[in-house]
């Protein structure tokens, strides 16, 4: 809760998925009176009449008349400032006006599952699609595992959807098999498996015809409840999966005593006074009588062909404590609050519109989890029932399988289209709307991979601390962007005084004094103290042969010479230098000193005649260079003080900040190229989405709804039939 309500104050939208009974409700509540506070509008939708007529009373019970319902039969206050709907209603209202939906800042979507519904699914993906991204999302659901995936799907319509997802229970839950007169204990309420009935169940489908004989007869839902109220697990909620069979089965419990008299005479009397409002006929019908009657043995029945003020007497009797069983079909397990300490699902095969089938894990969650009253409650119980065409094995798989994963029943309906049609040009925007469901989303698996794959490298990218750590935003960019420039241009010098050192060295060669041979002789014939001029260090004296080379000692200091072609001149023999044993640098000014007494002028002529020789070539050919060599030695030394002065610089945390640099760009670059992908991705997508729209438009144009594109009368007719089949019986009602 605490995470949800961060995330809405923040202004982003939430996904929550847990199981009952763990304050989901609490969300939307706080999501409601947010968009109160303010001063903007929001709306709850609900997949039930039921659900909306009971979440209307209990926010009119806090919030009067800023709360209004729009169900389709009922419409209470439209314009209120806290509207209460179901789904399809929202969703015809965005097709058709929405306008009336521009103030509103917030929508709940509880038992956002509904999306895997077959017939009504589409109806809540068209409402999230068509929604504005301003708008924030609360979704709310016992039955989603793949919850990551629907909140990846929001994100990808511009919503900032927050998962939350919660697996335990408020109340730990027990599951019992009823058979052979008694209850059964089978999982406890850490999901352990206690108990096991094997060879049980499921006999009348075995092909061994013996088998079939020993079949037992179903236990009768007098025997359950009277079981369960010999073990104190009332209230319970039953559920069966028809009308008829809630009615017959509350019936047949007409006869035990669940309740003292005095408690059924105040349901009944309680009951009259809120159907006050109903004419004497009405208070005749067999629905009326047969509920007022229950009533008083604190039993009832529950489907969605009740009047509503029956429901609504039931739901709140119910949830007083003064009812203890309630026969429903399985319309009760979608968040009406009427948690009860049992329930019981009397069958694990249902009808689903198309054929009898088992009861998927979800199903059997959704009804389950209303067992279990949070602060009233240390256990909840749900009781399965002996049947002979389903066995306990399969009984057994269904209540411990793992959920499965919500799949898009989207199917693009006419109604849709004609609501978003206005002329030709609208193909692009309603292709748009197509490739935007959940459906799409979870075909194309390549969109999802790049969708989260972007989200989480913007959340990479969001994570790391931006700009300098050390101090202003911009330093450290600055820092590396001067030290780079200043390694560039120190480069650059280098590579230029190579090129100079080089050029002169060549140009040198040309108009040495004295040739390789002869420099070669006369270090032959040197003892020590003989006067030299070395290419790269001027006037020097010799000091011995060492290692293949001849040392010289110069303003340098001790220097090794290798190489021939560096020494420009040298006369062995005198006047030779005094040197001490093991001359070093400190020696020089006294050597310096001694050279400038002797009698150089033939041999400074000899060097400085060569000198000139060499400048005279080079400077024609090299001037260029060392003009840019001094323009490169400026800009350094311009560079340089900035470097040195940065903060960054012998900055202990340098490497690490570098790292996040890395980092960044590292990340912004895997970002872009993600970006670009999933742009492509997107546009194979639209297409196979206009694709569909051109399929819907050709219908119509063929029966005459649109002509050349434009809308015709007829299509004025399918706007108005808010149904999954409403081409057919437009069609049938033209016919």
């Amino acid at each position: 809760q605490e995470e949800a309500l961060a995330a809405l104050e923040a202004g982003g939208s939430v996904l929550v998925a847990a199981p009952t009974g763990t304050g989901k409700t609490v969300v939307a509540e706080y999501a409601m009176e947010r968009a109160l506070r303010l001063g903007t509008r929001a709306v709850y939708t609900t997949p039930l009449k039921a659900l909306s007529n009971q979440k209307f009373r209990d926010f009119r019970a806090v919030y009067g008349d800023q709360v209004g319902l729009l169900t389709g039969d009922v419409v209470v206050n439209p314009d209120a400032t806290l509207r209460i709907m179901t789904t399809e209603v929202l969703r015809n209202t965005l097709l058709t006006t929405p306008r009336d939906l521009d103030d509103v800042m917030v929508v709940v979507f509880d038992e956002v599952h509904y999306l895997g519904d077959r017939e009504r699914g589409s109806a809540w993906e068209e409402a999230i699609i068509f929604l504005p991204r301003y708008v924030q999302l609360v979704c709310l659901s016992a039955t989603v595992p793949n919850a990551d995936e629907i909140a990846a799907w929001m994100r990808s319509l511009g919503h900032d959807v927050t998962l939350i997802e919660h697996v335990e229970r408020a109340v730990p839950l027990e599951h019992h098999y009823y058979h052979d007169g008694r209850l059964h204990r089978v999982l406890d309420g850490d999901g352990n498996q206690v108990g096991h009935l094997a060879g049980v169940g499921g006999e009348l489908r075995a092909p061994n015809g013996a088998v079939r004989r020993l079949a037992e007869r179903p236990p009768t839902p007098v025997e359950v409840v009277r079981a369960l109220a010999e073990r104190d697990l009332l209230p319970t909620i039953y559920f069966v999966f028809s009308r008829r069979a809630a009615e017959e089965a509350a019936l047949s419990c007409e006869g035990l005593d669940l309740i003292a008299p005095e408690v059924g005479e105040e349901n009944q009397r309680w009951a009259l006074a809120q159907l006050a409002g109903l004419g004497a006929e009405d208070l005749t019908l067999p629905q009326v009588v047969n509920t007022l009657r229950l009533l008083g043995r604190g039993v009832a029945y529950h489907h969605a062909g009740l009047l509503p003020p029956l429901k609504a007497i039931i739901e709140e009797l119910f949830a007083a404590g003064k009812l203890r069983a309630i026969f429903a079909t399985d319309t009760l397990a979608l968040g009406i609050n009427v948690p009860a300490r049992s329930v019981v699902i009397s069958e694990m095969v249902k009808f689903d519109g198309q054929e009898r089938r088992l009861l998927t894990p979800n199903e059997y969650r959704q009804m389950a989890g209303r067992a279990g009253r949070r602060g009233l409650d240390e256990l909840g119980v749900a009781v399965t029932v002996y049947s002979p065409w389903v066995s306990f094995e399969e009984t057994f798989d269904v209540a411990r399988g793992a959920l499965l994963p919500l799949k898009s029943a989207f199917r693009p309906g006419y109604n849709t289209f004609a609501n978003l049609w206005q002329g030709p040009g609208d193909e692009e925007r309603l292709a748009a709307a197509m490739a935007a469901s959940l459906q799409e989303f979870q075909l194309d698996a390549e969109i999802r991979d790049l969708t989260e794959a972007r989200n989480q490298l913007r959340k990479a990218l969001n994570d790391l601390p931006s700009g300098c750590l050390i101090g202003e935003a911009d330093v450290l960019g600055a820092y590396e962007s001067d030290r780079k420039e200043l390694r560039r241009r120190e480069a650059a010098a280098d590579e230029v005084r190579r090129e100079i050192r080089e050029g002169w060295r060549r140009i040198a060669q040309r108009h040495r004094p004295m040739s390789r041979g002869e420099v070669r002789e006369a270090l032959n014939r040197c003892r020590g103290g003989e006067v030299a001029h070395l290419a790269d260090y001027g006037w020097a004296v010799f000091v011995d042969h060492a290692a293949g080379a001849g040392r010289f000692l110069c303003k340098a200091g001790l220097v090794a010479v290798h190489r021939p072609q560096d020494i420009d001149y040298v006369k062995a023999g005198p006047p030779r230098i005094p040197l001490p044993e093991q001359p070093t640098a400190a020696d020089w000014p006294r050597v310096e000193a001694a050279l400038a007494g002797l009698d150089l002028r033939e041999a400074m002529e000899v060097v400085s005649r060569y000198q000139q020789a060499v400048a005279a070539e080079f400077q024609p050919r090299y001037g260029s260079r060392l003009g840019r060599l001094e323009k490169l030695e400026r800009e350094i030394a311009e560079i340089r003080p900035r470097v040195e002065g940065s903060a960054c610089h012998g900055c202990p945390e340098l490497q690490r900040h570098r790292q996040i640099v890395r980092q960044r760009a590292r990340l912004g670059r895997e970002l872009r190229q993600v970006e670009r992908s999933l742009e492509h991705a997107d546009r194979v997508r639209r297409e196979r989405a206009r694709a569909i729209v051109r399929n819907l438009r050709a219908v119509l144009e063929s029966l005459g709804y649109l002509r050349h594109g434009h809308p015709t009368s007829k299509l004025e007719e399918l706007r108005r039939v808010y149904d999954a089949n409403a081409l057919t019986l437009v069609e049938l009602i033209d016919a």
